[in-house]
Order: C-alpha cells, then sequence, then structure tokens
C-alpha cells in the first residue's frame, strides 16, 4: 500500500503529442464540432493536474450525431 499515488515531472512533449492525438481523432468524427481545449492546460504556465480538458459544442441538429 505505500505505492498509492506518485508525484512525476509533467512531460511536456508526451503531454503535446497526447493532446494533438485526441483533438485530431474527435476533428475526424465529428467535423461539423467546434473541439475545444479548456482548463488548466489550455493556459501556458498555470498549474494543473496535466489532464486534458476538451469540450465537445455542435448544434441541436449535429447533436444526435455526434
Amino acid at each position: 500500500m505505500d505505492d498509492i499515488f506518485h508525484i512525476k515531472a509533467f512531460e511536456q512533449d508526451k503531454y503535446i503529442l497526447e493532446r494533438d492525438s485526441a483533438l485530431n481523432i474527435l476533428n475526424t468524427y465529428l467535423p461539423y464540432a467546434k473541439i475545444l481545449e479548456v482548463g488548466s492546460t489550455a493556459i501556458k504556465g498555470v498549474i494543473g493536474k496535466n489532464d486534458i480538458d476538451i469540450v465537445v459544442l455542435t448544434n441541436d441538429i449535429d447533436f444526435a450525431a455526434a
């Protein structure tokens, strides 16, 4: 039970690859939607949990397809 939580250094290069991959996948499958990165990682220099927060915006006509 000693290994419950580890704090690791932020890996900027790995984060950028993961973020770009997620955004590309969403844009491929939801070309009509507006895909935005939101949260602390969207603002350079802000301290956060280093998770990627994404919001998908679409109009009501396209919502069922999303």
